[in-house]
């Protein structure tokens, strides 16, 4: 196609420079072995450079192999221009476009993220990042250049086929990945170099490679049909096969057609939500059938429907005299669904990883084996006992299992739910400072498979709990609300095309809003964001120059925020709109970093400054500020021993706050910290408080006590 139509290649990447989408990565410094950038991919394919545009530059590579999953698109148009040089220079765009030409062979490690893809991509032991966004044409996805990724080295360092074989004997379980080497120097590859014509190859392969990841992720929902579907086809085969033992197959088909179509609707529900939770995450994300409790309500709906059916069934067909399946046929048939519910259960719990209990495919698995046990049970039992002329009326095979299935459907509605168990602790006492504290029990937990950290704290307001884990490898960040009694999730947020940094910024909540910045020390170029706190939608974003890694405070009507080197923000809280930043344009003091949180007091915003460790020479200077709320001009500053992270604390006319040197991962070559009490409208120092080594956190006080870590 490439060649027959050049002009159609031609306009599609030319749209594709027209957009202007774009998310301003900075180089990855920290460290991160290949097993970090192999787990949590998605998929891992080997592309082709196909054709290479030198003048715009763009690229179009078509997908020859897939060596982990299969991506649900096979062409991939890279969009190789930065049009911000400052930016193109940070992110080293120009000595790895050295690395790239037509016939290129580069492993694309993609990472589902909001409407796209977070994307590293591997040549020769040249790394660097692409961020993917789905147009509105199915399967069809645009790439962006965004950065080079020299660090990465450290990861792998060796030839493109190298790492090929390598992760497909890793997947194979016959290799392992190698350690992070820190000996090797941040760099880049081989420039490109045009391949002989005799040496020109195409490598296809039409395997795929599965690891145990990619088992666990589809084990759910997709194993749960297992013995659901998988159980009606082989039946009908064995009836045929062998007709004298399972010639009754087809009469117990109809008998039990009330069993039969509830296998069938739960299943369909269950492969349903799967799919579009997998391949379309922005149709359900923030709406009620997008959690798993309600297709769990749904199918225990189904099942008490088709246990009513089986139930008016049996009466009809005692009345008309109906006659049932041969016993020996309905015993084998039964022997046959328990032992494949059985063996499938049992894989599931020797094989998974982590066994959820809230995992609505696993519990729905474990419901149908006991309604089919529970089925065999009875029947074999019937089976020996003696007929009696004038009995009760007999229970039907069908109406057992289909009642055991139900009662399993109410019985783990609390571990679908979150649980029902109120366990939290209770404090009493009969007067201040003598309370006694009961035991404290955990209520429940949220979790995610993510390598990661929930960095920033998480803001409490009456039923909701709002809180965000970042992912290390794909440095993106997702913010989540919880239910205060279940720790169900109520909704999550990704940005607008997924491109949510990692957070440390703690969310302000203020009018129905949640404010917040993003960002680690190392991210440039951040947004400050507005969020409906109700449903999770974006009101407004602003972008800034720096990282904005601090902890936002909302009052009167504005949001004011530190943009780390970019200065501290004031925002309208209703539009984003600029209203100032300190310091003001044409600034040149030295450098001021301001990362900690900011506290507002009356017409007074209090904040402090760290510093710029990626930074050569001047790494910026360490204070305390004091800025008018209204114009952000500068009412007194105050000398700090050590970096500020944290937030102030300002109560009784006096102004507590932390600083200290290193940072969460390591200690600084000669640690030390202080704890400094200063006057709230003068900034003069009353005290200060030495300590061995650093604080990043705010202190808490009491009537008497201040406490920090």
């Amino acid at each position: 196609m490439c060649g027959r139509f050049p002009w159609l290649i031609g306009a599609i990447l030319g749209i594709l420079l027209l957009v202007t989408w774009r998310q301003a990565h900075a180089v990855i410094t920290a460290k991160t072995p290949l097993k970090d950038i192999e787990g949590p991919a998605r998929y891992i394919l080997v592309g082709k450079v196909d054709k290479y545009f030198p003048e715009k530059p763009a690229m179009l590579v078509s997908v020859v192999d897939d060596i982990k999953g299969k991506a649900p698109f096979r062409m991939l148009p890279i969009n190789c221009k930065i049009e911000d040089a400052k930016t193109a220079k940070e992110n080293q765009i120009e000595p790895l476009l050295k690395r790239f030409g037509p016939d290129l062979e580069i492993i694309v490690f993609l990472y589902p993220r909001g409407n796209g893809f977070i994307t590293y991509g591997f040549t020769n032991g040249t790394w660097f990042q692409l961020r993917g966004e789905q147009t509105g044409a199915k399967n069809e996805v645009r790439f962006a250049l965004t950065s080079a990724e020299p660090y990465f080295r450290k990861s792998f360092k060796g030839t493109t086929e190298e790492l090929r074989k390598l992760l497909k004997d890793h997947a194979a379980g016959k290799a392992k990945l190698p350690p992070l080497d820190d000996k090797v120097e941040p760099g880049f590859g081989p420039e490109y170099a045009p391949k002989q014509k005799s040496q020109r190859r195409r490598i296809f392969d039409g395997g795929i490679a599965l690891n145990r990841s990619t088992i666990y992720e589809a084990q759910g929902p997709l194993f749960a049909v297992i013995p659901t579907i998988g159980l009606g086809a082989p039946l009908a085969i064995l009836a045929l096969l062998f007709p004298t033992l399972f010639s009754g197959v087809f009469v117990l088909f109809r008998q039990w057609i009330a069993f039969i179509t509830l296998i069938s609707l739960n299943s369909t529900l269950l492969v349903l939500q799967w799919y579009l939770a997998s391949r379309h995450p922005n149709l359900l994300r923030g709406t009620w059938w997008g959690d798993g409790a309600a297709a769990w309500f749904l199918m225990t709906i189904f099942t008490f429907a088709c246990a009513f059916w089986a139930w008016r069934r049996q009466l009809n067909a005692l009345s008309d005299g109906a006659a049932d399946a041969p016993q020996k046929n309905e015993l084998a048939v039964l022997a046959f669904m328990a032992a494949g519910c059985l063996v499938t259960t049992t894989l599931l719990w020797c094989f998974t990883k982590e066994i959820l209990w809230s995992d609505v495919g696993w519990t729905l698995t474990v419901v149908m084996t006991l309604g089919v046990l529970a089925g065999t049970l009875y029947r074999w039992w019937s089976a020996i006992q003696k007929p009696a002329p004038f009995g009760p009326m007999p229970l039907t095979t069908e109406g057992i299992i289909l009642g055991s299935m139900l009662l399993g459907h109410v019985a783990f509605v609390p571990a679908i739910w979150g649980g029902n168990v109120n366990t939290e602790g209770s404090v009493g006492g009969k007067q201040a400072g003598d309370t006694a504290v009961k035991p404290v029990v955990k209520k429940w937990d949220f979790s995610v498979a993510v390598k990661g950290m929930f960095a920033s704290s998480p803001v409490v307001d009456v039923e909701s709990v709002y809180a965000s884990y970042s992912e290390m490898t794909l440095r993106a960040a997702t913010l989540i609300r919880l239910d205060r009694q279940t720790g169900l999730k109520k909704w999550e947020f990704l940005g607008k095309n997924g491109d949510l940094l990692q957070m440390i910024s703690t969310p302000c909540l203020a009018d129905g809003k949640l404010y917040f910045g993003e960002g680690f020390h190392e991210d440039l170029n951040c947004k400050v964001y507005c969020v409906d706190a109700e449903n999770g939608k974006e009101i407004w974003r602003v972008k800034t120059a720096g990282q904005t890694e601090s902890s936002p405070a909302v009052a009167n009507g504005k949001v004011y925020i530190g943009a780390g080197n970019d200065g501290i923000y004031c925002l309208d809280a209703k539009t984003g709109q600029k209203i100032w930043r300190y310091p003001p344009a044409g600034h040149k003091g030295r450098l001021l970093r301001f990362g900690g949180g900011v506290r507002v007091v009356g017409k007074h915003v209090y904040c402090g400054t760290g510093i710029d460790r990626l930074r050569k020479g001047d790494k910026g200077e360490t204070a305390v500020f004091c800025l008018d709320a209204d114009t952000g001009k500068l009412l007194w500053k105050t000398p700090a021993p050590f970096p500020i992270w944290s937030t102030p604390v300002v109560t009784d006319s006096l102004v507590y706050i932390t600083s200290g040197n290193g940072d969460v991962f390591e200690d600084d070559k000669e640690p030390g910290g202080a704890l400094l009490c200063l006057t709230a409208d003068s900034g003069k120092e009353k005290w200060r408080f030495k300590v061995n080594n650093g604080i990043l956190e705010s202190p808490a006080l009491d009537g008497h006590r201040i406490y920090f870590g």
